[in-house]
């Protein structure tokens, strides 16, 4: 398998898995970042939604909304989350990447991939040609089961 599908396979299971970062964990530092694991959980999301409301973030990493101000906080402090306003429903806040925490969110997924694409070196070409069809079938799957209208 090439570098560029393992890439592809390890930009599609950061992208659909936040919690994947439990394994990954095992492998990164995140305090080298000055990150907390729901931070950078709600960095992956961020990153994957473009913008959504603190409400859909708390949804998403089932946690409460208070919880999720307070993981977003820190973030918004260091300038790589921004807040504003809805204009069309004052009440709701929405939260996308800044700059910074795109570049910050870029250099991380661009590590984490590696490490994911080292960890599938142990993996024969078959198994890596297996795994990437199953993992599109469970993505497939489980977008329907979870964000099914």
């Amino acid at each position: 398998m090439k570098d560029t599908e393992k890439l592809q396979l390890a930009a599609s299971i950061l992208e659909f898995f936040p919690d994947y970062s439990h394994y990954l964990n095992h492998f990164m530092n995140l305090q080298k970042y000055d990150l907390t694991k729901n931070q950078w959980k709600a960095l992956i999301i961020i990153a994957n939604s473009s913008t959504l409301s603190m409400s859909q973030l708390a949804q998403r990493m089932n946690i409460s909304r208070e919880q999720a101000s307070r993981t977003i906080a820190p973030l918004a402090d260091r300038k790589l989350v921004e807040r504003k306003i809805n204009a069309e429903n004052r009440r709701q806040i929405d939260i996308s990447l800044s700059k910074e925490g795109r570049q910050l969110f870029n250099d991380l997924k661009s590590s984490t991939s590696n490490l994911i694409c080292r960890s599938m070196d142990k993996l024969s070409e078959e198994e890596i040609s297996e795994f990437k069809e199953a993992f599109k079938i469970i993505m497939k799957t489980l977008n329907k089961i979870l964000y099914a209208d």
